[in-house]
């Protein structure tokens, strides 16, 4: 554990339940009580030394990684990622510590995924560019061509995070670098394969995928996606498993939350007729 003294910049746990911590001053600290007192925003507190985590001079606020950080726990990791995100640069979703990027949906759309921007990544080693989700994708494939070793990309998150959209972005990279690839005996490119890949989502987002009170398009089933990949770096083909779908959806939601996309692309289709569908979706129980 850090010391602290008098006059030092600190975080301390608020008391306002939207903020996690506060930054203030240490007036006075007692080493033999292990209390302190922390001057935070015109009032004093009193806080234990375990509750008291060091903070970082202001002109580290905002770095691209967080290993970077002079001092770094959970108050200046926080901190430091809504730094960025607050930012004008719309990369300010996300930080990296090491090689593990931190992304936090800006829940708007964004410039930084069009060619160009993959183009940008291409063969540049985590930390040569701003973080970003293509950096991670040219990485993984990359190893995977140079080692020919199998390599996974793990995303994970609560509801509403951006997992799926993350997964897109993934698929949409790796159709990019394998568009010039081609593997003997295959009917279709590397790029048409990869293209592929990334339009079976909104087949599998419709049978998986409902509106929550947090999310518009939540998933709601876990998946796992493999991509088969030559030794020359051509896409083969791929499979898609899903698990744990949460089917007592079908018949009953929570107050506020939707049946799956499918229930109401029926409704809404010009063959509903041939399936005995009313057009009005608040006619059904469910």
């Amino acid at each position: 554990m850090a010391s602290i003294k008098k006059g030092d910049t600190v975080w301390v746990a608020a008391d306002d339940d939207e903020v996690c911590y506060e930054r203030g001053t240490v007036v006075t600290y007692e080493a033999t009580k292990d209390m302190a007192q922390v001057s935070v925003g015109g009032s004093t507190k009193d806080a234990k030394r375990a509750s008291i985590l060091k903070a970082n001079q202001e002109r580290q606020d905002g770095e691209s990684d967080n290993t970077f950080l002079r001092e770094l726990n959970e108050a200046t990791l926080l901190h430091n990622i809504r730094v960025r995100y607050n930012s004008k640069d719309e990369g300010g979703c996300y930080t990296v510590t090491g090689h593990i990027l931190i992304a936090v949906n800006p829940f708007r759309d964004l410039t930084i995924y069009d060619e160009k921007q993959i183009k940008r990544y291409l063969g540049r080693p985590i930390g040569a560019e701003p973080p970003h989700i293509f950096a991670v994708a040219d990485r993984m494939y990359r190893l995977l061509v140079s080692s020919n070793e199998s390599q996974a990309i793990v995303v994970s998150g609560p509801s509403g995070a951006g997992k799926t959209e993350t997964c897109k972005l993934v698929l949409k990279h790796l159709a990019y670098v394998t568009k010039d690839v081609t593997a003997a005996g295959m009917s279709k490119s590397s790029m048409e394969l990869g293209e592929l890949l990334v339009r079976t989502n909104p087949l599998l987002e419709a049978f998986g995928n409902a509106e929550t009170v947090l999310n518009k398009n939540s998933s709601r089933f876990g998946k796992f996606t493999q991509i088969h990949v030559s030794r020359q770096g051509a896409i083969l083909g791929a499979s898609i498993q899903t698990y744990l779908l949460e089917s007592t959806r079908v018949v009953q939601q929570a107050a506020n939350e939707c049946n799956y996309h499918i229930f109401y692309q029926l409704v809404a289709s010009a063959d509903r007729a041939a399936y005995d569908v009313d057009a009005d979706a608040n006619k059904y129980a469910y």
